[in-house]
């Protein structure tokens, strides 16, 4: 192949690939269960894990690093509340379910969303569980951050 066909091969190729790109483009996960949550959002410039708002509402993810792996949630607001806390990753315990308990999710539910938000830890699981109130914590002064300015 002579090197202007080679040229254009490859850019026909690139094309391809780049358009190929955006017709298969999957969408943020994080993103589309902020949507499932609180309808159509914004990103909040920012935050990393990421943040997404909704008119009073808003979803912060957050990551930490737990005793057996990596947890990784979100913290619901619903103006200056907390709705919900997710847990949607984590491998806590000796089962891997220590931090699947319904009461310790909602033992956030309808507290302020200011810090310190304090809650009982889940037995067996004290540092876990820390872990994810620091998290929750850690969330609402960087929201409160944003916030201001």
């Amino acid at each position: 192949m002579s090197g202007a066909r080679h040229g254009l091969a490859t850019a026909g190729l690139l094309a391809a690939a780049a358009t190929l790109a955006v017709v298969l483009r999957r969408e943020d996960p994080d993103r589309a269960l902020a949507v499932r949550l609180i309808g159509p959002v914004e990103s909040v410039p920012g935050f990393d894990p990421p943040a997404f708002r909704s008119g009073r509402r808003a979803v912060l993810f957050f990551e930490r690093p737990g005793v057996q792996g990596r947890i990784r949630g979100a913290v619901v607001l619903d103006g200056d509340a907390i709705s919900d806390v997710l847990l949607l990753e984590n491998v806590e315990g000796h089962d891997g379910r220590a931090l699947r308990s319904p009461e310790f999710a909602g033992a956030f539910r309808g507290r302020a969303a200011r810090p310190p938000v304090v809650v009982d830890s889940v037995t067996g699981a004290s540092i876990s569980s820390r872990a994810v109130i620091d998290a929750v914590n850690d969330r609402l002064r960087r929201w409160a951050e944003a916030r201001a300015r």
